[in-house]
């Protein structure tokens, strides 16, 4: 539980919060600086239950999200 959210597990709550739609983003804005040479995909795997809700962190479906760096700034 979280003391903004007292009746929603972490893993449900805020950033972790489940997703409705997918999306697909092409122009990122980017707080502060990303080093040119930091070039990659950064993966990131998490719980995204089609109900909203899930007992457990590894109860459910799940959504990978990725963002794509490259040149300085987020590509995807």
């Amino acid at each position: 539980m979280t003391d903004t959210q007292p009746d929603v597990p972490l893993h449900l709550a805020g950033n972790n919060a489940p997703v409705a739609d997918e999306v697909g983003v092409t122009e990122l804005r980017v707080i502060g600086a990303i080093p040119e040479f930091l070039e990659g995909t950064f993966y990131r795997n998490g719980p995204n239950p089609r109900t909203g809700w899930s007992a457990h962190l590894f109860d459910g479906d799940g959504m990978v999200h990725a963002l794509e760096i490259a040149g300085g700034r987020g590509v995807r």
